[in-house]
């Protein structure tokens, strides 16, 4: 008898896992056809006249042991239409859930980083002088604003790697091409593609020291076609293909080696902002810093005639 219910509760088990939990996680994938309808109706609106950007459902919340509250906010809910799908206090829930998130992610691969100064994240629908339409996010002294398709993209395909991003910026203590070396090389550590889709930053030293073959990978990533009838920025479409899974791991592993050229170029930037922003306007090179590093901790290859 006994063995008669353990094989009916194994039994229960085994179907309720089969087919109720694949479905919790398959709410956060999506169709390529779905993801392009939510962007079209989610893309940056234009500016109504009289309009109140204060005005919108808030919640402050304490997303650090010390520090002030974070206000999360989405500033012309009702004029904008967003009612008419959400619940504000969903959307301001799963913010507040997002940002814990990338906290804790950020604080796991930089312990000693300072804390970082989040006063408000905000929801923003509009185009404005604050977060163009070619932007998925914008992060301004203590704030941070991006835009609702970005979140879709952000959450269902990128990894919310776009908060991570973001969220480094708040703790950097200038501006410059550095800074986004430094975003940008974080969001590499969480997965390869983003090596290829910020080449620019890496390229030359990625190549030179660590993958001779690199701008073939990149040859092949990008000559995929796209479509251009979708309201998916192309470097979504790409990153959604299926990839050379040998290619990926490789350039993984090669990530993991560059480790402390990372480290270095981190303290870098941190150390010398000021100097760092200076050296990246005049030479024009994003990448500055990071070869720097390179040169500094790595064999140097033999000079090519």
């Amino acid at each position: 008898m006994n063995l008669y219910r353990t094989f009916r509760v194994g039994s229960f088990l085994l179907i309720y896992f089969l087919t109720f939990i694949p479905s919790i996680f398959a709410a956060e994938k999506m169709g390529l056809g779905e993801l392009d309808r939510l962007i079209k109706i989610h893309k940056p609106k234009k500016t109504v006249e009289g309009f109140d950007a204060t005005v919108g459902p808030k919640k402050s919340v304490q997303l650090l042991a010390k520090g002030e509250p974070t206000v999360f906010s989405i500033p012309g809910f009702k004029v904008y239409g967003c009612g008419e799908c959400h619940r504000p206090d969903d959307l301001l829930d799963r913010s507040e859930n997002r940002m814990r998130q990338t906290l804790k992610r950020l604080d796991s691969i930089f312990p000693d980083l300072t804390p970082v100064p989040l006063k408000q994240f905000i929801i923003q629908s509009w185009s404005g002088e604050l977060l163009q339409p070619w932007q998925f996010a914008h992060t301004t002294f203590d704030s941070i604003r991006i835009s609702p398709a970005a979140i879709l993209i952000d959450s269902r395909v990128y990894g919310n790697a776009t908060h991570l991003h973001e969220s480094i910026h708040l703790t950097q203590s200038f501006v410059g091409a550095a800074n986004e070396l430094e975003a940008y090389g974080l969001n590499i550590r969480s997965d390869p593609r983003f090596l290829i889709l910020n080449f620019p930053y890496f390229s030359d030293m990625v190549t030179e020291f660590f993958l001779p073959e690199f701008p073939k990978i990149l040859d092949r990533f990008f000559a995929r076609p796209i479509r251009e009838d979708l309201n998916i920025p192309k470097e979504v479409q790409w990153f959604l293909m299926p990839f050379d899974d040998e290619s990926l791991k490789k350039l993984k592993e090669q990530i993991k080696k560059m480790e402390p050229i990372l480290q270095e170029e981190e303290r870098l930037n941190h150390q010398f902002p000021i100097e760092a922003a200076y050296l990246g306007e005049q030479t024009r090179d994003m990448s500055l810093l990071l070869d720097i590093a390179a040169a500094k901790l790595l064999p140097l290859p033999d000079l090519k005639e």
